[in-house]
């Protein structure tokens, strides 16, 4: 059986007569009976029908688009709760004590179509701490200084697939800056993701994106990309989660549904100062623990991300060990090939921008601690109290709903295949023979370079001998073009592309979390790791770096130009913010 999604009534016309008066009560009353009285009461049979099934199926149906919650349909309440779920299904988290909110990015609906608007301020407090805010419109947002707005976490930005989005950046900060998804299959050129277009202080930039595949939904995340300053910027808070929503009924089985509605937001962000001692620890944003309730032997959807700005390599752990299961869903907004992973593992590798998303359920109290650089002591940033233990008859009694769980049958454990999206194929077992496959090493090492009179050279970062250079390409290659790469590694370099990722096809994977057979967008191995991508839908400049920042800043970074249809495509330029009103014009 399938089910419609969304529904035709997100689009559905006005039902009245088109000459129907309602401002006198005789129209009014001749439209009652007995035309409108019948609409009225088959629309309410539906209602309660429709409601009756989302509960029998544990549909999500607060979801369901209708025209009073158009503006925010894709917004899910956040308040005082570590999860983005406002459901009332005792299957969520039951309780967030001391926790932070994580703001929810805002939506407008412009059109009767899937077309959606909304504004992001980009300000800074002092010279050094910036932050994100979202904004109803540019010149009411105006009115608002930066300093005073209620919060410097930065929102949570939630888009479906096959829907239209335009977003506009506010520059309100005293630097140049730009806005990168990292993660999202989108162009590189044009108004999506071109990392080399800029927005000065006091001006606005358009973006717009959407997602090609229903079945490419994930955990991702958005952060400043200006070169050469894009380090400091992410260091003093230009970044945030982005989250493509919505598993279709024909990607997950129906029973996932409420299983992923029990979820967990986790954004862990590390700083080590210059001293190499000392690291700063942030989780969602806030240095203290946050405390979150569990039902106990119940799956949570724990989606995870490290913004870690300078050790290549860092964990999440449990404490103690045995006090709760955790396996791995997804990886940098993939999903496994199979699913559930097969082992579980008290703790998991994340190397700088990696996400993690696990199935997590506990049975004791446990205490999470964020590990930056492998020989961290850690912080232990969120605290477990895990309710409904049968062998325990002091703790509280849990809900006996129907347990969440991500597995086909949760009692035989069995084990299913997520459909990924047709830009994601199995590379492993392809016929080389058969493709023209362009083979090369890629190096991340380093370069002596003389600047200026200087006549002493000096050690540079670089990929393959090349630096930086927005108007020289290092690879030209066909759109479409199979490429197979050995990432060599001379030092600690999680190694990033653009646009498109990267599938493991190294014989037993690359170590750490690096699967054969699993698609990464980063990639941070020791070892030379054999990798293939293949180029879909999008020509153009297509990055890839370094992904610790600062020696991206210096220089760690290269692009490749893919031939095609969008070569050559420019995007537009900044712009007086008054200039994006009129998209807005009826304002908050």
């Amino acid at each position: 059986m399938k089910y419609c999604k969304y529904g035709s009534i997100e689009d559905g016309d006005d039902l009245r007569p088109e000459n129907t008066d309602l401002s006198s009560g005789g129209a009014e009353k001749q439209y009652l009976q007995p035309t409108r009285l019948r609409f009225i009461v088959s629309a309410l049979f539906m209602l309660v029908v429709a409601f009756v099934l989302a509960e029998t199926l544990h549909i999500p149906f607060k979801n369901i688009h209708t025209f009073q919650d158009e503006e925010s349909s894709l917004i899910q309440d956040t308040s005082n709760s570590v999860v983005l779920s406002s459901t009332t299904s005792s299957s969520a988290l039951l309780a967030s004590e001391n926790s932070t909110s994580l703001e929810s990015f805002q939506w407008r609906r412009v059109s009767n179509g899937n077309f959606y608007v909304g504004y992001l301020e980009f300000c800074n407090i002092g010279n050094d701490t910036f932050f994100y805010r979202t904004a109803v419109s540019p010149t009411n947002s105006s009115s608002i200084p930066c300093e005073n707005s209620k919060s410097t976490v930065s929102p949570v930005i939630r888009i479906r697939p096959r829907m239209n989005y335009k977003l506009i950046l506010i520059n309100r900060s005293n630097q140049p800056t730009n806005l990168h998804t990292h993660g999202f299959h989108v162009s590189g050129v044009g108004i999506s993701d071109d990392i080399t277009r800029k927005v000065d202080p006091g001006f606005c930039l358009e973006y717009h994106y959407r997602i090609k595949d229903n079945a490419d939904v994930g955990t991702f995340w958005y952060h400043s990309h200006r070169h050469p300053i894009s380090s400091k910027q992410v260091a003093g808070g230009a970044y945030g989660l982005l989250i493509i929503d919505e598993p279709h009924m024909d990607t997950f089985p129906l029973h996932l549904q409420r299983f992923f509605r029990n979820e967990v937001l986790l954004q862990y962000a590390g700083i080590r100062h210059k001293d190499k001692i000392h690291r700063t620890h942030l989780l969602n944003g806030r240095k203290e623990a946050m405390n979150i309730t569990m039902n106990s032997n119940e799956y949570y959807y724990f989606r995870v991300s490290f913004v870690v700005i300078s050790d290549p390599v860092s964990y999440f752990e449990i404490l103690p060990e045995g006090a709760c299961e955790a396996r791995p869903m997804a990886y940098d907004g993939v999903f496994r090939s199979t699913l559930p992973h097969p082992e579980s593992s008290a703790k998991h590798m994340l190397t700088l921008s990696s996400r993690l998303d696990l199935a997590m359920k506990c049975t004791d109290d446990a205490q999470v601690v964020f590990h930056q650089g492998e020989l961290s002591s850690g912080a232990g940033l969120l605290n477990i109290r895990v309710i409904g233990d049968d062998n325990d008859a002091s703790k509280e009694t849990k809900s006996k709903q129907v347990r969440a769980s991500p597995y086909w049958d949760a009692e035989q454990e069995t084990s299913w295949t997520p459909r990924r999206p047709y830009y994601m194929p199995d590379l492993v077992n392809v016929n080389t023979n058969f493709w023209k496959v362009n083979k090369w090493n890629v190096t991340m090492d380093s370069v002596m370079v003389t600047k200026g009179n200087d006549t002493k050279p000096v050690k540079k970062w670089s990929i393959n001998q090349m630096r930086w250079d927005p108007d020289i390409a290092i690879r030209e290659l066909q759109l479409g073009q199979l490429v197979e790469w050995t990432l060599v590694n001379t030092g600690p370099h999680p190694f990033h592309i653009h646009v498109n990722k990267m599938q493991i096809v190294q014989e037993g994977g690359c170590g750490y979390r690096y699967e054969e057979g699993e698609y990464y967008d980063t990639i941070s191995s020791e070892e030379p790791c054999l990798v293939r991508l293949q180029f879909w839908d999008f020509s153009g400049r297509i990055v890839a770096h370094c992904h610790k920042l600062s020696h991206e800043d210096h220089g760690m970074m290269v692009w490749i130009d893919v031939m095609g249809s969008d070569h050559g495509v420019n995007g537009t330029k900044q712009a007086e913010c008054s200039d994006f009103a009129l998209l807005d014009p009826q304002g908050p």
